[in-house]
């Protein structure tokens, strides 16, 4: 089995330029075999697909399922 990683995505708003009193909301956290990141763009390897999937960064959020987050982070799966 492999590793597994979460990246989770926070400070969310629902527009881009939607300009923020609070820190937002709390975003997906997603199970990953791999998370890398290249030139603007966050790349993904989802446990539940394994296919190579990319995140959109859109005037500095970065943009998922139509919703927008201004922060990222990765760590380890409890429990691997």
């Amino acid at each position: 089995m492999k590793p597994t990683v979460i990246l989770h995505l926070y400070h969310g708003r629902k527009d881009v330029n939607e300009n923020l009193d609070n820190w937002g909301f709390d975003g997906a956290r997603i199970e990953c075999e791999a998370v890398g990141f290249t030139y603007n763009t966050i790349w993904y390897v989802p446990v539940a697909t394994g296919d190579r999937e990319e995140l959109k960064i859109t005037e500095d959020c970065i943009e998922y399922k139509g919703l927008f987050y201004g922060d990222f982070e990765i760590y380890a799966k409890e429990g691997v």
